[in-house]
């Protein structure tokens, strides 16, 4: 859920978030308060291994854009960058030569490869509360 913590403050101001992603696909996400939440109980536990941890519901680009909608009593719309603009659209946005290529690669894993994790965890906090909590509306 943070990725979107600086790209929904820009939604905000311009009214609309840029996604990479399809704006209509629905991602696993979690709010760090759930992993921190999770990551205490597993070592009050002295649990170890690999634990996967995600939100009850899965969440998409549209999701964000009509919760900020709510929120800030402004209308946001996603607007998908298109995958030949995406190296050029991260550059212009600080990313390195280096981090542009990593994150290409983990973003169309994203939209190829639907991850299932197996027994997740779940957190508490909704994409609606946690932008409610996270997001700044100015006045």
């Amino acid at each position: 859920m943070s990725n979107f913590d600086l790209p929904a403050e820009m939604a905000i101001q311009s009214g609309k978030l840029s996604t990479l992603i399809p704006a209509d696909l629905k991602i696993p996400m979690v709010a760090p308060k759930d992993i921190a939440t999770l990551a205490a109980a597993c070592l009050q536990d002295a649990r170890t291994g690999i634990f996967y941890i995600q939100a009850k519901d899965e969440y998409s680009a549209e999701d964000v854009t009509r919760i900020l909608t709510t929120i800030s009593n402004k209308k946001i719309t996603p607007h998908e960058i298109p995958e030949e603009k995406w190296s050029s659209y991260m550059q212009e946005n600080g990313f390195s030569s280096n981090s542009v290529e990593s994150f290409i690669g983990m973003t169309r894993l994203t939209i190829d490869e639907k991850f299932q994790a197996p027994n997740p965890e779940t957190g508490q906090t909704t994409l609606e509360e946690y932008l409610k909590q996270t997001i700044k509306i100015p006045e």
